[in-house]
């Protein structure tokens, strides 16, 4: 028998892994899909947060340079420890991916890695990076708010509901 879900959600990302967790805080039996092998999407993984981390350690160096003298302090000229600086990078990505990985399994989230695609009305199929596919069905009406100006990739004759099903999280709790 193939795996039913209430909400299939393709990408991990921020708004993805915001959604799995609402879904299933709502008691929705609810899946994402992921093509990365660590959650989070670009953001966590090799965006915003990364670049943040390497910036503030950017800035800290910069500080301790230039600025402690005006606060009474007086230090020696830094050094800069690439190395080190790295694994600061690194350590704050997989504290956050390990974080997303960790509110997925508290509320009860399935998570498949791979391409996810829609394969029909509602049939989400994933395949895995040795090609085989699994496809799941059955889900409530999929429920998003989305302009035709973000969607204009879409062709003309795709159509999707919008229908708030509020009854179907008190059915599974």
């Amino acid at each position: 028998m193939a795996d039913t879900y209430d909400v299939v959600i393709i990408g991990s990302g921020p708004g993805g892994y915001v959604c799995a967790i609402k879904c299933g805080q709502l008691g929705l039996k609810t899946a994402i899909i992921e093509k990365s092998p660590t959650l989070g999407g670009t953001c966590l993984n090799v965006g915003c947060i990364p670049s943040k981390a390497l910036l503030h350690a950017s800035e800290m160096f910069a500080e301790a340079g230039h600025g402690m003298a005006a606060l009474g302090i007086t230090v020696g000229k830094p050094k800069l420890n690439l190395k080190a600086m790295m694994a600061h990078k690194d350590n704050t990505v997989k504290a956050n991916v390990d974080g997303v990985a960790y509110l997925m399994k508290k509320n009860k989230v399935d998570v498949y890695h791979g391409t996810g695609s829609i394969a029909g009305k509602g049939k989400v199929t994933v395949t895995d990076d040795k090609g085989k596919k699994h496809t799941f069905y059955n889900f409530y009406e999929l429920v998003e708010y989305i302009d035709s100006f973000t969607m204009s990739f879409l062709p003309d004759n795709f159509s999707y509901e919008i229908k708030i099903n509020q009854q179907a999280g008190e059915q599974r709790g």
